[in-house]
């Protein structure tokens, strides 16, 4: 019992490790990457954002419409080429946009909190947004984004600020493919490791139940509740994935957000599966192989019995016969009688001597057969018993043989009647 329990013990840790693994995967690593990159495009853009205002500070003003040269809008459609850039933007420290690769954007205030409360105050401020959804400012984005805001600071004054957004679809892609292959390969170790604990804790329960022989295995009679509680048990393991999704930082790569909630469900479900499913399924198998297995060898049993009891019967039918016909060929009149003295049987003597009348007597008392044969007597139990037919004068003589059950309970008598043959020829004579 100690040992199963270890066992189960350790059956459950292992499905908590296996599930443990690709959580902390995502939670702690993957997001680990996502920042990474957020910071090195950031590193990136401040560079970008000290070159650019090279072109615009000459003497340490505030940005300004006249800060916008020529050579800084070549400048900028240039880093756009070559950097990967999506969009330049140059922003006043009122928050007015001085310059934009989008010229409708010319003009428009920032007056979001982060731009006045962060980026004012000199520190970079940056955002990953997804491919279509939407950007710091609002706007929909068709590629993977890094919004990135570098503040111009000056002898610890704010001068103004520059957005770029750089494009990172290609750098995402990379990103989340080395991270799909560095999690699949742990992942499926993880999957080999939980089977073959799966394997051993199974094996473990059937040597089990081999050891205890007289309790049978639980079925079902009905696949309602086995199909209810699989339903129930997939609805609440989905629920439990999802909340633990919700709970988690947003992933970007698509198949791993994929493959984390198929390894999660399938975690969460197979031991449900497992004990609703496939276990009342090997049982019920198993105990319709019993019976038709006992039901055949009950089969075999009852037919050899029969056969025996067929051929009992044959040989009593056999003996049966032997004794009528060793009795039909005794001239002396054999009667049996059961206890209450009703007559049972008699050989053919009796009937040649009365002809077929003789068979209105059975089940009566045997001694009317002796009145209406005219043979009287004062007793008619015993041995040596004379009777004498008062219509022909013959004589005869009469025994009794009584005969026992094996409990030693009397059963009937067995009465013999013989013509006296002395008797007979000395009257003759």
């Amino acid at each position: 019992m100690i040992k199963d329990k270890s066992l189960r013990l350790f059956f459950i840790i292992s499905i908590l490790t296996a599930i443990t693994f690709p959580l902390i995967n995502i939670t702690f690593i993957n997001p680990s990457f996502t920042k990474m990159l957020i910071r090195n495009t950031e590193e990136e853009a401040a560079r970008t954002g000290r070159h650019l205002s090279e072109l615009l500070l000459k003497d340490g003003t505030l940005l300004s419409g006249s800060s916008i040269t020529d050579a800084f809008r070549h400048e900028s459609e240039s880093l756009q080429r070559n950097f990967n850039i999506m969009k330049i933007k140059v922003f006043a420290p009122s928050g007015e946009t001085l310059f934009s690769s989008n010229l409708e954007e010319i003009g428009k205030m920032n007056e979001e909190p982060y731009f006045q409360k962060i980026v004012a105050r000199g520190s970079a401020y940056s955002k990953s947004v997804k491919k279509d959804s939407r950007s710091l400012e609002g706007q929909t984005v068709h590629s993977d984004v890094v919004e990135t805001y570098v503040p111009v600071m000056r002898s610890g004054k704010f001068l103004g600020a520059f957005e770029l957004y750089y494009d990172v679809t290609e750098r995402n892609r990379d990103l989340n493919s080395q991270i799909f292959i560095a999690s699949i390969i742990p992942l499926a170790l993880m999957f080999t490791f939980l089977a073959a604990i799966a394997a051993v804790f199974i094996n473990s329960q059937k040597e089990r139940r081999g050891r205890i022989s007289d309790k049978r295995p639980f079925t079902y009679t009905s696949p309602v509740f086995p199909l209810g509680m699989i339903t129930f048990s997939i609805f609440i393991a989905e629920m439990i994935v999802m909340l633990i999704l919700s709970f988690m930082p947003e992933i970007t790569n698509k198949p791993l957000e994929a493959l984390l909630a198929s390894t999660m469900l399938v975690m969460f479900i197979s031991p449900a599966i497992h004990f609703f499913f496939v276990q009342p399924f090997i049982n019920y198998v198993r105990d319709n192989k019993r019976i038709e297995k006992e039901l055949q060898e009950s089969r075999m049993a009852l037919s050899k019995e029969h056969e025996e009891l067929k051929e009992v019967f044959n040989q009593v039918e056999i003996a049966k016969l032997q004794w009528e016909k060793t009795l039909d060929c005794v001239s002396s009149i054999v009667l049996l009688c059961d206890k209450d003295g009703k007559l049972l049987r008699y050989n053919k003597s009796l009937s040649k001597l009365m002809g077929n009348s003789c068979r209105k007597y059975l089940g009566k008392e045997w001694s009317s057969l002796l009145r209406d044969m005219h043979m009287g007597t004062d007793t008619l139990c015993g041995k040596g018993i004379t009777l004498v037919q008062n219509s022909t004068g013959r004589s005869f003589e009469l025994n009794t043989y009584a005969f026992y059950h094996s409990d030693f309970n009397l059963y009937g008598n067995v009465i013999t009647i013989n013509e006296n043959r002395k008797e007979k020829i000395f009257q003759e004579g």
